[in-house]
């Protein structure tokens, strides 16, 4: 295999990343500096990559316990431009950095893992285009969201899952699987179920692969089960003793108010509300959405049947891997508790992708490796035009709709970016605000954060005099109080009435209070309060 990845193929693997990150982080910048679109979901991991930095005191708590930390962690040496380059923060653009550095890692990874498995130079270099630029996997390797760096993890993890089923006796394919677990882990929770289909792949092959009676296999399923989940259980058990000792909750991450499961009540889709504790609404409702990434893996069935080996337990380990993430968000869709968004099942796309090198260095001759490269080729085609196909359908696709409209238009977009009104809001603040420390929960108000001025005076949630400035505004300093519209759509719907501020002060946004007097109301979406 050695043989197939040369030197030559080490300067085209770095010609590869480099093409896909120039072009990456040139399509990054026109999106988010010239169509003003960019996911909402990805500025806040900057923004909480930006507190670390620039909230008072500087302090690596400020990362937030909500979110995974390692996307806002990869930001951090990027930030600290923004004195000099506001649009690395406002615009989201250190995000756009990263992203696009893992989608060309993804590249890389991809193209040497074909031409490992025999398949030739120019076949190889047209399967790793043809995926790099898939329309769904372009737009998350340039809109700084945690997808791209996901899929990397996945597309390593399922690589070396392959390699190790060829060659269990090769420790360091376990150890390169451990060190990715953990990694996927502190990126999104969707390792979990991953690492469960890896846990049930590994005892299929331990009881049923070996020889000998069951306590003879049961040594070598706990040595390989210890070497590669060891590092993904300290990753887990260390994110919950952080979540312990500085928010006073091991399971903040998971249930407070910010969660999740404490935004669940606001799912309104219909297809989903009607899925609740019905199995076939669960059904449709993943179906409708992974239908349209499932070309790339319907691609290996049919190499499986030319390698006449789809009744074999390597099709049961890859068939474990394509629903492993599908099925939590089948579990949560029922649970009532998932918003369902159709990138949670994009997934299968990398696991896809890193299987087909596997079947195909099981083809015998030159011919069939030559056969199997054009169906690769055929199947990721299908998979880039279908993946186009649902970006199109608001309905489905909501966020990748409003990510590619204002390609087509000459509107601009948002996408959960930075809106008029907190573009509108953050102006004032600078005008009009600065004589004081100003109070802010950045649940609803991160994009307003990003845009002020005079950072010193801002008191945000990572600040440690938080809760007591809620309860006394006046006690702590606090001179001017910014509130999310509880009912405005633009102002975030049901979402601003988890703001902390609106959470202590129901009736503050309505009906204003003695104790402070309305400076302004902005969109009718914020109101900004000075405090007596």
């Amino acid at each position: 295999m050695k043989d197939y990845f040369g030197k030559r193929d080490k300067i085209i693997s770095c010609m590869l990343f480099m093409l896909v990150l120039i072009t990456e982080l040139v399509f990054g910048y026109y999106f988010a500096f010239t169509k003003k679109t960019f996911p909402g979901d990805a500025l806040s991991r900057t923004a909480n990559a930006f507190y670390v930095i620039f909230s008072q005191p500087p302090h690596l708590g400020s990362i937030g316990f909500i979110w995974n930390p390692l996307p806002s962690l990869l930001q951090l040496p990027l930030v600290i431009f923004y004195p000099i380059f506001k649009g690395m923060v406002a615009n989201g653009y250190s995000g756009t950095i990263v992203t696009a550095i893992f989608s060309s890692l993804a590249c890389s990874a991809i193209y040497k893992s074909y031409r490992k498995s025999g398949v030739g130079t120019f076949g190889a270099i047209i399967i790793t285009l043809l995926f790099g630029f898939n329309p769904y996997v372009f737009i998350y390797g340039l809109n700084g969201m945690s997808e791209a760096i996901f899929f990397y993890f996945i597309l390593c993890i399922a690589i070396s899952f392959t390699d190790w089923e060829d060659d269990p006796r090769k420790v360091n394919n376990l150890i390169k699987m451990s060190i990715f677990l953990a990694l996927a882990f502190l990126t999104r929770y969707e390792a979990i179920p991953l690492a469960a289909a890896i846990f049930v792949s590994i005892a299929l092959w331990a009881f049923t692969s070996q020889k000998g009676s069951f306590l003879k296999r049961w040594p070598k399923f706990e040595a390989t089960c210890t070497v590669l989940f060891t590092p993904l259980l300290y990753t887990i058990l260390i994110w919950i003793l952080i979540n312990w000792i500085i928010m006073g909750n091991p399971l903040y991450f998971l249930n407070s108010s910010y969660s999740n499961e404490g935004q669940s009540s606001n799912i309104n889709d219909p297809s989903l509300i009607n899925a609740v504790h019905n199995v076939k609404g669960v059904i449709v409702a993943v179906g409708q959405k992974i239908i349209y990434f499932l070309p790339i893996t319907i691609g290996v069935f049919v190499l499986k049947i030319i390698n006449k080996n789809i009744l074999k337990k390597d099709t049961i380990y890859f068939l474990i891997f394509v629903v492993s993430i599908a099925g939590l968000q089948a579990v949560m869709i029922f649970r009532g508790v998932s918003a369902s968004w159709i990138r949670y099942y994009a997934y299968v796309l990398p696991v896809g992708a890193a299987w087909y090198p596997y079947e195909i260095r099981k083809m015998t001759t030159k011919v069939k490796k030559t056969l199997a490269t054009i169906i690769t080729m055929i199947f990721f085609i299908f998979t880039a035009f279908s993946t186009y196909y649902v970006m199109g359908i608001k309905s489905i696709a909501h966020d990748e709709y409003l990510m590619i409209k204002p390609l087509n238009s000459s509107d601009m977009g948002s996408n959960g970016g930075i809106s008029v009104a907190d573009i509108n809001t953050s102006n004032y603040i600078n005008k009009n605000c600065n004589d004081g420390k100003i109070l802010l929960d950045t649940f609803m108000t991160f994009k307003i954060v990003v845009n002020i001025d005079k950072q010193a005076n801002v008191v945000t949630s990572s600040s440690y005099i938080f809760h007591d400035a809620i309860n006394a505004p006046a006690k702590n300093k606090i001179k001017y109080i910014v509130i999310p519209n509880p009912t405005s759509k633009n102002g975030g719907g049901n979402l601003s009435s988890l703001d902390a501020i609106n959470k202590k002060y129901p009736n503050l946004y309505k009906n204003g209070a003695t104790w402070c007097k309305l400076k302004v109301e902005i969109d009718n979406n914020f109101k900004i309060y000075e405090v007596n």
